[in-house]
């Protein structure tokens, strides 16, 4: 196993296995993502081996079993750990490996929010505080909550909302969302746009002018999304 991790490149990382991190590894294994699990669990540990889950048995917080796991050539990696300790030192860790890489940690409160965000995490999701929002979602405008059920949360999309980035050498760049044709050709909706500043665009018009570095946050068929991955 340990030569088949020293082989992937531009994989994620799972730190912790529990009900967070077994629905991280759902999602990369439904959209055919290489990823290795760092678990220490032996309970876990044989359920990984059962299902030929790539993995490396050990501390996520230690420098060598994260670079075992690949984190020197990895793409992200999440870290869902029970405690916010331990998360706080994996993202130290792998950024003092790996500058570059992605970093998606828990936290178990809006103070370990910003502390982990200091620490160096690209993202901090707050599980209380999504499940929450949700919950009030579905009492107050369940239309909106079934719209993100049924796109954003449903196991078996046939419509999906994700993102794409407009690379340099992209056929999109210079183009207008008129001249890309992205609804003619996969049937895809842009309803926002990201500029590399951090702005959003909501809704734009079909005038709007396509720039290398932009993220386009579509909503298209689930058999459409790997094709538009290259575009």
């Amino acid at each position: 196993m340990e030569r088949v991790i020293d082989r992937l490149s531009n994989h994620y990382i799972v730190c912790g296995f529990g009900r967070m991190g077994a629905q991280i590894g759902r999602e990369l294994t439904r959209r055919e993502l290489a990823f290795v699990v760092i678990e220490r669990d032996p309970i876990v540990l044989d359920m990984l081996r059962a299902n030929g889950v790539l993995h490396i048995e050990g501390d996520a917080t230690s420098d060598s079993i994260l670079l075992t796991a690949g984190v020197a050539h990895a793409r992200g990696l999440a870290t869902a750990l029970s405690g916010d300790a331990d998360n706080a030192l994996v993202v130290i860790s792998a950024k003092g490996l790996n500058p570059y890489l992605q970093v998606v940690a828990r936290a178990s409160s809006r103070e370990m929010e910003e502390k982990l965000l200091r620490a160096g995490a690209d993202r901090v999701v707050t599980p209380y505080t999504i499940a929450g929002q949700r919950m009030a979602l579905g009492l107050l405008q369940p239309a909106v909550n079934e719209f993100l059920n049924s796109v954003v949360f449903d196991a078996e999309k046939h419509t999906e909302l994700g993102e794409i980035e407009v690379r340099e050498h992209s056929e999109f760049v210079g183009r207008t969302l008129r001249e890309s044709r992205l609804r003619e050709r996969w049937g895809a909706i842009v309803v926002a746009i990201k500029l590399q500043g951090g702005e959003f665009i909501l809704s734009p018009s079909a005038d709007t002018v396509l720039g290398c570095g932009d993220m386009l946050i579509l909503v298209a068929s689930a058999s459409c999304w790997q094709e538009l991955q290259h575009v």
